[in-house]
């Protein structure tokens, strides 16, 4: 099963028969260990208790300051010299605590067998303190193992690592599902050991070690990675054993990515007749029936999903077993439903994946990659030679995903045990490695024997391991390595990891063939924009770019989505030919969770990395209600992604078959007048697919020949129109220019343009009086003689105001009956320059004041408006009027 990658594996328990200690956990992050708790919650009491020890009297009847029945680790690495014993708890002395104390190695006791059986689950816990001071450097954890009847170990779990924090922790497993009929019996380890190899003293205590034993919810969907493509495909198949009311029942909930509530099913694990013969134990509990399997499906005619009629997305599903008057058992599940991909017309977005994945199925994994959009993956491929088993799976899973057209990147990062040990056990990072070039081709050398056929690109090093990237003396090396990796094919290619910021070498004393370009943290579109220049591709080289969410602990999930989106664009407007995802299988960034759940960030990039791929990107245009746009060309159709900070309605013509889609690829209904459409824009970004192009095309190239226009009165000015003709043919109508503040009538020019043809006008703009001083849109109506052609408009925006002079303004109501303008007028000019400036007030008499002959730089002024209470909510009028010149500046004023 693909679940025992996730496990924490530990291969040895001193036993009677074996003498071997846990290996202790790598530490744990607190927004990880958060995470897990939310997926497996579960509160305990004391009646699910099965073992227990507090470390009290009743732990030690016999008096030797050492638990009854517990024994000490002992043999190499485990001096008898180290100090374990029963102590009273310096914080409170009325309570016993079990000491571990530390000179020099490591020390472990561990607890006497506990029976467990198979239709339960169990969670460890223990409290913990770790000595903080001078001289004491060490980490503790608890471990459980389970045991056959042999006393042999057949799989280990760990708490997460206690180390450099002061006072008392609780240290907890999560919920332990026996996937091992053989297991009955379990042993619980309390362990210490140096935080550093020089450490040799180290204390630390244990108290309350506790075994609860728990009802048993097993789910599964019968994917390894919980990816469907048909809504029909997915039924949950769920396992409940271990509860003891007799009235226990199951509620399943079902939610979407932003957590709202799309179905809730309930079902009572007994018929009534079967619960009223249950026998009721001393305790007022019932005894434990058997196993009680139940199956959930998305597609349920009798309860359907509430709110939506589009099944695709993802999906968490929480079930929650009611066992218990005041607490319930909970359990979740994550999976995603997504169309059939089609194959891709470019090979451009990759993920980089590690060793874990050679334990999931081959057929479901390749097909998995495909329909998520990954043609290109990056493979750790340096394996014992003499590991026959491991060799055959890596060549099973070349050849399935070369049949899928799925391009490799073989990854030499992390030599075989035996190796490492042989050469470079006291040296990190690819620079150790490389440091003997011949050493390292004579390591590597088997390796590219099995492989040079079917892999064509190699990587030295993760894509985190830049050590080789930062060594000059190591970069000299490269043209030795490639000659090295040519012998076993002229196509054969090797590259480097490298981070964005870091130098670049000239393109002429670059050896190696790619760059893998990292960077910690990631970095944001703008950003990616501005160091692009220094990774642009030389002749014959390559440069592959990480593309990593941001981390879910830190952002929320839409404020991710957007960033991953406006990324996504930009690597697209840079015109980066190879996009990677460094770190799928990361539980805050990536796409799986522990236990192949995918995140709510796996359908974004499937959806961006499919729809994407063989897309060009145009540019954007101005939409009506001023939301951000990206236009890309594809398959002979436009493509839109688009967002707005403000909740928006655009209504604009799309296209006569226009799709609109969120990134979790659920199609979104757009209603429409039939001749535009409404689309709702927020926060979250959308994908409007099949746009007709040909308008896009207009839109895009639409364009004033100047940003802003004076505001004098009365003087025709010279304003240029263009576009470029988008339609596979000539055209020609008529144009309306409609903007009632700035001018009126609106103005309407005839056009002619031949297919692909750029077309300009020269209008003699006049603006009005009374037109607002500031950017503006103006709509453009396009009216075609063609009537086969729809009509369409575009906006395009114009600034009117004065280059030289600009007035700004400050409000604010002092108290409630004063509200207060301060104007500040602005000259850019060489000259002075006079205004009157006249402040027009709803039902109350004009107010004015005047600047005279202000000098180059800035002068203010300020109006007081008295008893404006009643004007809340309201807009003042506000002209400026130059005294000299036929010039004025307009302005509303809110009152606020």
């Amino acid at each position: 099963m693909y679940r025992t990658f996730i496990l924490l594996l530990i291969l040895c328990l001193p036993t009677t028969v074996r003498s071997q200690e846990p290996v202790a956990p790598s530490n744990i992050s607190a927004a990880a260990q958060i995470r897990a708790a939310r997926r497996s919650e579960v509160h305990l009491d004391d009646r699910d208790r099965l073992f227990g020890c507090d470390f009290d009297a009743d732990a030690d009847v016999n008096y030797d300051q050492f638990p009854d029945s517990w024994r000490r680790q002992t043999g190499f690495g485990f001096p008898k010299y180290n100090e374990l014993k029963i102590v009273p708890d310096s914080e409170q002395q009325s309570n016993s605590v079990m000491e571990l104390a530390l000179d020099g190695q490591k020390a472990a006791i561990y607890s006497p067998e506990i029976e467990v059986g198979q239709q339960f689950s169990y969670v460890l816990n223990a409290k913990c303190r770790v000595a903080v001071k001078e001289g004491h450097n060490c980490r503790a954890w608890a471990s459980i193992v389970f045991m056959d009847a042999e006393k042999n170990p057949i799989s280990s779990f760990t708490t997460p690592v206690l180390s450099k924090k002061d006072g008392w922790y609780h240290l907890s497993t999560k919920v332990l599902i026996l996937e091992n009929s053989s297991i009955t019996h379990a042993v619980v380890g309390l362990h210490v050991e140096p935080l550093e190899e020089t450490s040799l003293f180290g204390k630390c205590w244990f108290d309350d070690v506790a075994v609860y034993q728990l009802p048993r919810i097993v789910l599964e969907t019968g994917h390894p990675l919980n990816i469907f493509t048909d809504p029909k495909q997915v039924e949950l198949r769920c396992q409940v054993s271990g509860a003891r009311r007799k009235d226990a029942g199951l509620r399943m909930e079902l939610y979407d990515e932003r957590g709202n509530l799309l179905r809730a099913d309930e079902q009572s694990l007994l018929p009534g007749e079967a619960a009223e013969r249950l026998f009721m134990n001393a305790d007022g509990t019932f005894q434990n029936f058997a196993v009680k399997h139940l199956a959930w499906r998305l597609v349920d005619e009798e309860n359907p999903l509430a709110g939506t009629s589009d099944l695709h997305g993802y999906y968490r599903l929480v079930i929650k077993l009611l066992d218990r008057d005041t607490r319930q058992m909970v359990r979740e599940l994550s999976f995603v439903v997504v169309d059939p991909a089609e194959a891709p017309t470019d090979t451009m977005f990759g993920w980089t994946l590690d060793k874990r994945i050679y334990e999931i199925d081959q057929n479901m994994l390749v097909n998995s990659l495909r329909q998520l959009g990954v043609n290109w993956v990056k493979l750790p491929v340096w394996i014992d030679v003499d590991d026959y088993l491991k060799l055959e799976n890596l060549g099973g899973l070349l050849q399935k995903l070369n049949r899928y057209a799925i391009d490799v990147v073989g990854v030499l990062d992390d030599p075989p045990q035996s190796i490492y040990e042989k050469f470079w056990q006291h040296e990190q990072g690819m620079a150790a490695l490389t440091s003997d070039i011949k050493l390292f081709q004579a390591a590597i050398e088997p390796v590219m024997t099995q492989l040079s056929l079917r892999i064509g690109r190699w990587q030295l090093g993760s894509d985190d391991d830049t050590s080789v990237a930062e060594d000059l003396e190591h970069i000299d090396k490269m043209l030795t390595m490639k000659e090295f990796f040519v012998k076993y094919g002229e196509e054969s290619k090797v590259g480097l990891p490298w981070t964005w910021m870091l130098q670049r070498v000239n393109a002429e004393e670059q050896s190696w063939d790619f760059t893998s370009n990292v960077a910690y943290p990631e970095l944001s579109a703008t950003e990616m924009g501005n160091y692009t220049s220094d990774i642009k591709e030389a002749k014959g080289r390559e440069s592959y770019i990480s593309l990593q969410p941001l981390p879910s602990y830190e952002y929320d999930l839409q404020t991710r989505v957007r960033d991953y989106a406006a990324r996504f664009v930009e690597i697209k407007r840079l015109g980066i030919q190879r996009v990677f995802a460094p770190r799928p299988f990361d539980d805050d960034s990536g796409f799986f969770r522990e236990g192949s759940q995918p995140t709510e960030l796996l359908c974004p990039w499937r959806t961006l990395a499919v729809e994407l791929n063989g897309a060009s990107y145009m540019g954007s245009f101005q939409m009506p209600g001023n939301s951000e746009n990206h236009v890309f060309q594809k398959n002979g159709t436009a493509m839109m992604l688009v967002w707005n900070d403000t909740p928006t309605e655009e209504t604009l013509y799309l296209g006569q078959r226009v799709r609109v889609l969120d990134l979790w690829g659920r199609q979104l209904d757009v209603p429409t007048d039939g001749v535009r459409h409404s689309l709702q824009v927020d926060g979250w970004p959308l994908l409007v697919k099949n746009m007709d192009l040909s308008v896009a095309i207009i839109r895009h190239t639409i364009a004033f020949d100047r940003d802003s226009i004076d505001s004098v009165l009365g003087q025709k000015q010279a304003l240029t129109l263009s576009f470029r003709n988008g339609f596979p043919r000539g055209i020609s109508g008529a144009i309306s220019m409609v903007n009632e503040t700035l001018f009126s009538p609106e103005y309407t020019i005839g056009f002619k343009a031949g297919r692909g043809e750029d077309y300009a006008y020269t209008i003699p703009m006049q603006v009005n009086q009374d037109a607002l001083t500031g950017k503006q849109l103006v709509k453009l109506d396009f009216q075609f003689h063609n009537e086969e052609l729809a009509t369409f408009s575009a906006w395009q925006p114009l600034t009117i105001g004065l280059k030289d002079v600009e007035f700004a303004t400050r409000t604010g109501m002092v108290d409630e009956n004063q509200f207060v303008i301060k104007m500040t007028l602005i000259n850019r000019s060489d000259q002075p320059v006079s205004y009157a400036v006249y402040l027009f007030v709803p039902g109350k008499k004009r107010m004015s004041i005047m600047f005279n002959n202000v000098k180059p730089g800035q002068q203010s002024k300020t109006f007081r408006v008295y008893n404006a209470a009643e004007l809340k909510g309201k807009s003042l009028w506000l002209s400026a009027r130059e005294t000299k010149r036929n010039r004025n500046l307009n302005y509303q004023i809110p009152v606020e």
